[in-house]
């Protein structure tokens, strides 16, 4: 290479740099170097615009672009740019714009792209040209190809613009109802977008093809039917795959024969791009462009035409389906919603090794609605996991039904949806549709009832199962104190007959009344519970003091402790504790806890009884270092006829009620008891929380001791059939000093109060010829016995009794047996 740099510009450079002997020898080795150093085609132009120094890079570069006489030094490069812009060449206008700029000093750099395009390669180039501020002056050019990179930004502004025309497109039809409409809209904005001369929709019918809609701009439109076969076996056989077909001239492609050209040539399509249409594999369709001349179609507008056709497709075939269903509607609609049962089509929605993941829902009736519990939500469309989890099962018998074409029935629980469902899936649609159909009834509330009724049939077992185990349990407790009695009642006998035992009487009949005593409070019990459990007690509540309750609960339960030598602690609070309250009940319930704690320790065990205040609770806790209470027996501790299963549980007796009767009476005073124990042979402890009402300690008083009245003139009729019963109230009224007559019938009792005029009639409800109510109205009825206080004496205490007694004229309701306090107190209001 030849580099005819001026002598003055190379001692600027040596001058400059402090080059070697050498340099200053050779100085154009020196700048060839530097440009061949350069990766650009580079060169170098004096003030003039005349090339003084090239690299082989730029060399080459004008030697293939058909410049030779821009390749080497001495060509004027300024002059060739003038040229080519005289002739109009915009590239060249800019060029020298900037070049003359940079020589001129007006600017350091200047930078452009222009077009080298050969005819088979289409190539981009950026133009460089840098200032030389070195005396002569000049300028530096470099050239580099930037091919890919202007093409990578024309690719990204065509997608740009298609995806902009394509969201425009699905805008316009989204809006659009008819098939037809749709289509032709498509046409129009199609062709105008991508300046061809027509635009057309071709349906495929077996083996013909029928120009639907079409826009055409100055041109004939495409219309018409014809067969499939004259566009040729290998354009049919790329549509039926599904393949994109063009063409950029018709009359020069290599694929087409003389015939096949001629039919292009009929319809005015020189040029052309299709996009096919498949449903179900089948060829039914193709969109497409076409121009009246030759056309290079680009990859761009293929691919527009392609994504087009298929958002229009998918439109179009939204649209007919809307149509078919607005056609058929009316009759379907009527039957679907008549039917009673729950109705739904599904669509299968496949995932990975073809196993159904979801389904879409296609259309479902109100009772369907109902069912699943979206009534007045629509579903249609939506996908089941978006509405609720769907077990396995179900998602198994859709698949079956859809997919394998298999009639599936499935019942089984919808834990989603907390009902028991009863399906039948069936195919639904052509064969391939990925359809189902599906019938469904609730059959929750036959579950539930089926349920209920085994659980009420495990009820009734185990009542019956408690039952037997109660009345033995009755029958045994029931034996314990008449088996002394008769014991005690035969050596009564049997020393009176000997009349030597007088002296061992007493303890025989100690031995009866702690037994009958027994036996009362067992039906007592047994009354007690019936009436709690019944809601008709009656609490009489007034200011009690808790210290004083606790201590006669103690004194109550004394006997029971002392009999099994338990060691009792009784750890009350310094101050008093004051509320309202029945202090009977009251009491019963802490005897109760106590008596139980005695009955489940072993002799020479402890018993402690303590009661604090806290957070404005009354807190009393019965403990015991006794046998216990299983785990599986704690929490039906407090359920009635409930004893435990051990050994040491059933020695112990009892019907199981206390506990029961402690619970109702605890809540009736508005508070709670508490079972807990670490296990068998680790104690128990129960714990019974009160809450405190206002009641003064001032409040509370002695019970006044009752004024005993004069009895020695009361007159006193009894009538009750049961003889013995009868004749031993007698004597004990004659023990209080009443007068007492004692018939054994109602008509006897009516004669007695006509001749005695009594004081009180004690009266049995349960008389064979004349019972007791009636009894009481007739004696009500004679004037001697309008003053008189008629009181019953039955083993009837229900509330129902209660209010007989009480309409047909009675003063009171006693229960046997009668304590003897209380039909003391019953003399006593007789005399007053």
């Amino acid at each position: 290479m030849h580099c005819s740099l001026t002598k003055p510009m190379i001692r600027r450079f040596s001058a400059r740099d402090g080059a070697s002997v050498a340099m200053q020898a050779e100085p154009d080795s020196f700048i060839r170097g530097l440009l061949n150093a350069l990766p650009e085609h580079a060169a170098i132009i004096d003030d003039a615009g005349v090339i003084v120094c090239v690299n082989e890079a730029w060399r080459e570069f004008a030697r293939r672009n058909g410049a030779a006489g821009l390749a080497g030094e001495g060509s004027a490069y300024l002059e060739v740019c003038r040229k080519a812009s005289l002739n109009g060449d915009r590239y060249a206008r800019q060029a020298l714009d900037g070049l003359e700029s940079v020589l001129a000093g007006a600017t350091e750099a200047f930078t452009m792209a222009y077009p080298c395009h050969s005819p088979g390669e289409e190539r981009w180039f950026t133009l460089h040209a840098t200032r030389i501020n070195a005396v002569p002056g000049g300028a530096l050019l470099r050239h580099a190809n930037v091919t890919h990179r202007k093409l990578a930004e024309d690719k990204l502004r065509e997608r740009e613009a298609r995806q902009a025309f394509l969201l425009e497109l699905t805008d316009a039809l989204r809006g659009l109802d008819e098939p037809q409409e749709i289509t032709q809209t498509a046409c129009e904005m199609l062709a105008r977008h991508i300046d061809a001369d027509r635009a057309a929709y071709v349906q495929i019918s077996g083996e013909e093809f029928i120009f639907r809609e079409s826009h055409a701009r100055g041109s004939a439109q495409m219309q018409g039917r014809g067969p499939v076969a004259i566009f040729g076996r290998t354009m049919i056989e790329a549509c039926r795959r599904g393949e994109m077909v063009w063409s950029d001239d018709c009359d020069l492609d290599p694929r087409f024969s003389e015939p096949e050209r001629e039919a292009f040539r009929h319809f005015g399509a020189r040029a052309f791009i299709g996009a096919t249409l498949i449903r179900n594999g089948e060829w039914v369709g193709a969109f497409g462009v076409d121009s009246v001349a030759p056309r290079r179609w680009s990859e761009s507008e293929r691919e527009l035409v392609g994504e087009a056709a298929a958002r229009i497709w998918a439109a179009a075939e939204r649209a007919r389906a809307e149509r078919a269903q607005r056609e058929s509607e009316e009759k379907y609609r009527a039957l679907f919603e008549s039917i009673d049962e729950g109705y739904c089509i599904l669509e299968a929605i496949v995932g990975e090794a073809d196993r159904v993941q979801d389904f879409r829902f296609l259309e479902a009736n109100p009772a369907y609605l109902r069912i699943v519990d979206v009534a007045g939500v629509s579903i249609v469309g939506r996908r089941g996991r978006e509405l609720f989890s769907i077990e396995d099962e179900w998602l198994c018998a859709v698949g079956e039904a859809a997919l394998r074409r298999e009639r599936v029935h499935h019942e089984g629980e919808s834990k989603a949806l907390n009902r028991w469902l009863d399906a039948f899936f069936m195919p639904f649609g052509a064969p391939g549709s990925s359809l189902c159909a599906v019938r469904v009834s609730d059959t929750t509330e036959r579950r539930r009832a089926e349920q209920k009724q085994r659980e009420y049939a495990e009820m009734l077992l185990e009542a019956d199962r408690r039952k037997d185990e109660f009345l033995a349990t009755l029958a045994h407790e029931l034996r314990n104190p008449l088996a002394p009695i008769r014991n005690a009642v035969y050596l009564q006998e049997r020393y009176l007959a000997e009349g030597s035992g007088a002296a061992r009487l007493p303890g025989l009949l100690e031995i009866m009344r702690r037994q009958t005593d027994h036996l009362v409070r067992l039906v007592d019990d047994l009354l007690e519970i019936s009436r709690i459990n019944r809601g008709v007690i009656e609490l009489h509540k007034e200011p009690v003091e808790l210290a004083a309750v606790l201590r006669q609960a103690a004194e109550t339960s004394a006997p029971a402790m002392e009999a099994g030598g338990h060691e009792f602690v009784l750890d009350l609070p310094d101050e008093p504790i004051c509320f309202l309250a029945d202090p009977v009940r009251l009491t019963q319930v802490f005897a109760n806890l106590i008596d139980n704690a005695a009955k489940y320790t072993p002799p020479g065990g402890a018993i402690a009884l303590r009661a604090r205040r806290e957070d404005g609770q009354a807190i009393v806790s019965v403990k015991d270092d006794g046998v216990g209470i299983s785990a599986e027996m704690l929490p039906r501790v407090f359920d009635l006829f409930a004893r435990g299963d051990g050994p040491r549980h059933r020695t112990q007796g009892g019907l199981g009620i206390g506990l029961s009767l402690v619970r109702s009476l605890a809540e009736q005073h508005g508070g709670a008891v508490e079972a807990r124990s670490a296990g068998e042979g680790a104690g128990a402890e129960f714990i019974v929380r009160l809450p405190l009402m206002q009641a003064s300690s001032e409040a509370l008083k002695e019970p006044r001791p009752a004024t005993p009245a004069p009895l020695a003139s009361l007159r006193v009729v009894v009538a009750d059939d049961n003889r013995d019963a009868a004749d031993s109230l007698g004597l004990m009224l004659k023990e209080f000093g009443a007068v007492a007559r004692v018939v054994y019938d109602g008509r006897a009792a009516l004669e007695a109060v006509k001749e005695l005029s009594p004081d009180l009639v004690i009266l049995d409800l349960g008389m064979k010829d004349m019972d007791g109510i009636e009894t009481a109205r007739r004696i009500r009825a004679l004037p001697q016995g309008k003053k008189a206080m008629i009181a019953a004496l039955t083993g009837w205490g229900q509330a129902e009794q209660r209010q007989r007694t009480h309409e047909a004229g009675f003063d009171r309701h006693l229960v046997k047996p009668a304590a003897i306090d209380d039909l003391g107190q019953l003399l006593r209001e007789a005399a007053e």
